[in-house]
């Protein structure tokens, strides 16, 4: 019985932590300057975000087109199941609990956000690999 009950919460703690480190990718991404980006600083020192969070479909359909000469570091699919996760949680949440309905916004936010980045990799490196092309 013990064994069980040890195997159990070391695989929770195990998907506690995969989920962590996940989210922890997704910030890191996030958080890289993209060219859409104002440079112009807005309250608080930190640069204005031009984008709005139902921008994220529009930023996944513009990846899901766009050719990529590089391994991804992040996948956007696993993503666009988080923020639609998040987005049902939100819609459920709106009227009744606001702080959950806060969260959900921040991290909707979140996610256009590391779209808007991934989608201007995927620019940069097909930029690269056609001023290499056109080198020769």
């Amino acid at each position: 019985m013990i064994p069980v009950l040890i195997l159990a919460l070391s695989a929770v703690a195990m998907t506690q932590f995969g989920l962590y480190l996940w989210r922890a990718a997704i910030i890191s991404i996030a958080a890289e300057a993209y060219s859409g980006e104002g440079s112009e600083s807005g309250s608080g020192g930190k640069p204005s975000n031009p984008l709005h969070k139902h921008d994220f479909h529009s930023l996944s359909a513009i990846h899901d087109i766009c050719p990529t000469f590089e391994r991804p570091s992040l996948h956007l699919q696993l993503v666009r199941v988080y923020y639609q996760a998040i987005q049902v949680i939100g819609n459920l949440c709106e009227e009744r609990i606001s702080s959950i309905a806060n969260w959900a916004a921040v991290e909707l936010d979140l996610c256009t956000r590391c779209a808007a980045v991934l989608v201007d990799q995927r620019r940069r490196s097909t930029q690269a690999c056609f001023v290499e092309a056109s080198s020769f």
